[in-house]
């Protein structure tokens, strides 16, 4: 995964495959999901403020036209890198999201937003290790 070795159409295949435990994709991935959804309710909850007004313009013209380009790529065509310029939106619109979500729920519940999100980094890292040494 993440390592196509035929990607550009070299036969050699320079890019060999990365034999990590298809368990800690899948935790990467699932718990990836948890400042996705905060950011996504950061998204709604800051709606067209003045103050971040910039970063909504930014998110939807990036959406608008990353998502149709990345539909139509080969698989070894998608590249993180791509996204790179968005880290700032997304993170604010994370903190938005908790913070709203914080003040509305019990505090175990923020308290196990802010473990999974944790988790996710710590298994982020894992990979990123694994990745580089497999």
């Amino acid at each position: 995964m993440f390592s196509i070795p035929s990607r550009h159409g070299d036969l050699m295949s320079p890019y060999p495959l990365k034999h990590i435990p298809t368990s800690l994709m899948a935790m990467v991935f699932v718990l990836g999901l948890v400042p996705t959804g905060l950011s996504l309710v950061g998204l709604c909850v800051v709606g067209f403020r003045r103050a971040v007004r910039p970063l909504v313009i930014l998110t939807v013209v990036a959406a608008a036209v990353y998502v149709p380009w990345a539909l139509d790529q080969p698989e070894w065509g998608m590249k993180p890198k791509y996204l790179l310029f968005l880290i700032s939106p997304f993170c604010v619109f994370a903190i938005y999201g908790f913070k709203a979500i914080a003040a509305r729920v019990p505090g175990s519940v923020a308290t196990l937003v802010l473990t999974l999100w944790a988790a996710m980094i710590m298994t982020t890292a894992l990979y990123l290790a694994w990745f580089s040494v497999a």
